[in-house]
């Protein structure tokens, strides 16, 4: 359960940096910062507090300026067992379910991991459909599982002025248009399932910028043969892949990413600035 705080004041602060944003009509805030200089890579704390209450912290992830490769990924049904495809068991174990009930899937944390295996401080995203006020759950249970430390993105699942519910194929889309325009040294493995519009939403990303995907790496959600093919635009080849589980998916992965020279970022630019 959470208590929302629409219309608010919020502050932020961050290396020195202060300023006040208003909360949206679901408590949620989305504010950029303008810093004196680059943070250095790795792991910082801003500092978030509203009138009459204790700051409180707030993990900033700031990733490598210079060519690097990241990791989009999943939640549900691709980091833990959820049914997405069957609705009802899913809101059972979303609403039900802690974060120490959760099942991963067998082997994602190590696919992960191998995605930014030898990059500088890469950044790792967790984009979801499920609800902010899952967060929580989400990052402890990512933690407890030993997946990379990320960001995590969610939704609001209130009402807007023109549906019932919050349209989660939009979010994904949008959020990995503004990935990609935000941090333009980034080539990305995105990771997902095939239950629901991961593999529409990968691919049109690869044709709108074959350029900043390494590979996609999809979790099968029905049983299926475990498979790589291509996805040529121009003169990109992007690898897709396609298995049970990350245990499947790895050595896959390890390959497209080991034979895919049409990947800018494979080889880390050793001159790049940290």
């Amino acid at each position: 359960m959470t208590l929302e705080r629409p219309g608010t004041d919020v502050l932020i602060e961050l290396d020195g940096a202060r300023t006040t944003v208003v909360s949206d009509g679901a408590g949620i805030i989305d504010a950029g910062l303008e810093l004196g200089r680059q943070l250095e890579p790795g792991t910082v704390q801003a500092r978030v507090s509203v009138q009459g209450r204790d700051p409180v912290p707030a993990n900033v992830h700031a990733a490598n300026p210079g060519p690097v490769r990241g990791v989009v990924c999943d939640i549900d049904d691709t980091v833990w067992v959820t049914g997405i495809s069957h609705p009802l068991r899913a809101a059972w174990r979303t609403l039900s379910g802690t974060s120490a009930t959760r099942r991963a899937v067998p082997g994602m944390a190590h696919l992960l991991r191998t995605a930014v295996e030898g990059q500088d401080h890469p950044p790792v995203v967790y984009l979801s459909n499920g609800p902010w006020n899952l967060a929580g759950p989400v990052s402890r249970f990512l933690q407890r599982n030993d997946f990379p430390a990320g960001t995590v993105l969610m939704t609001d699942w209130g009402m807007t002025p023109t549906r019932w519910f919050r349209d989660g194929r939009q979010h994904k889309s949008s959020s990995l248009a503004r990935l990609v325009e935000d941090l333009p040294n980034v080539t990305w493995v995105l990771v997902g399932d095939d239950g629901e519009h991961d593999p529409v939403l990968y691919e049109d990303l690869t044709r709108a910028h074959p350029d900043r995907v390494a590979a996609i790496a999809l979790r099968q959600v029905r049983p299926g043969t475990p498979e790589t093919t291509t996805q040529h635009q121009g003169d990109q080849a992007v690898p897709v892949l396609r298995g049970a589980d990350g245990g499947v998916l790895r050595p896959l992965l390890v390959e497209a990413l080991g034979h895919n020279p049409g990947s800018r970022e494979l080889v880390r630019d050793p001159g790049a600035s940290t």
